[in-house]
């Protein structure tokens, strides 16, 4: 099983990576949707989820269920982000202090599930349409307006 996707690798961790590149220009302009940093000093990163941090106050304090569940509403395979950035236990994670900037991307970031980036430029744009249509309503009716 193994050695035939390993002919496939390299191709597929290419268009990966295109398609993250492209997700990630399609959805940039959206504030409160942070993509953080992908370059890396070897080389071309492999993307196996495209991560983001979640902003509620740019979203309309819509809260990250919230955004996640609208997304997915929309057809998009968009879940919640590491529990493992935060440490349930000193013991099990052997973490010195209370590592609160680790808690804080534990809570806010958001992941796209990786098989879409396998698929085509017109599905991506489809992807990035979805994010932002969700991005421009939470922005338009604030967390507690709708009525």
């Amino acid at each position: 099983v193994l050695l035939p996707q390993l002919d496939q690798l390299a191709e597929r961790n290419r268009r990966r990576w295109e398609n993250a590149s492209r997700l990630r220009a399609l959805c940039g302009a959206v504030a409160g949707l942070d993509p953080g940093e992908s370059e890396t000093e070897c080389g071309v990163p492999v993307f196996y989820k495209v991560p983001w941090l979640y902003d509620a106050e740019q979203f309309g304090w819509h809260s990250r269920d919230e955004f996640l569940a609208a997304v997915r509403a929309e057809g998009v395979d968009m879940g919640a982000g590491f529990r493992g950035f935060a440490p349930g236990s000193r013991r099990r994670g052997r973490s010195v202090g209370e590592l609160p900037h680790c808690r804080q991307a534990a809570e806010a970031t958001v992941l796209l599930h990786h098989p879409v980036l396998l698929e085509s430029a017109e599905t991506i744009a489809r992807v990035a349409a979805a994010i932002c249509k969700v991005a421009d309503y939470f922005r338009a009716v604030p967390a507690g307006a709708r009525s």
